[in-house]
């Protein structure tokens, strides 16, 4: 199972700093955090994170939204590595100024297959729904 802190912290008395209760949960995390994270943000790996937010403010094509998708999957595959990942869409909502992906994966121990449909709005907050 993977470790992983809850955000924000929770603190039981007995386990001391709460984890995610299962894989899925975990992994719905990181891919969150690694969607969210810019390159060169994080201090330990400067080729860490897609930075989706960016792509908000740039001239949306259909070749801007294919770099995208090959962005997330060469980061899922550096840094996911127990993940498979099935098929990536991303769409976008130019009256909204918004941004859709959706990641289908597998989770290459159990077999589990899942979804994560993932919304950054330059105006509203990030939203991932599960």
């Amino acid at each position: 199972m993977i470790k992983a802190p809850i955000f924000p912290f929770k603190v039981n008395d007995t386990k001391g700093i709460e984890n995610f209760a299962s894989n899925k949960e975990a992994i719905r995390f990181h891919i969150k955090n690694l969607f969210l994270t810019n390159p060169g943000e994080k201090i330990s790996d400067m080729t860490y994170g897609v930075g989706i937010r960016a792509y908000l403010f740039e001239n949306i094509t259909q070749g801007l939204l294919n770099n995208l998708q090959d962005v997330i999957s060469d980061q899922i595959g550096t840094f996911m590595p127990y993940i498979s990942v099935e098929e990536i869409a991303v769409n976008d909502f130019p009256e909204e100024n918004k941004i859709s992906v959706s990641l289908r994966y597998v989770i290459l121990d159990t077999a589990e297959r899942d979804v994560l449909t993932f919304e950054v709005a330059a105006l509203d907050q990030t939203q991932a729904n599960y």
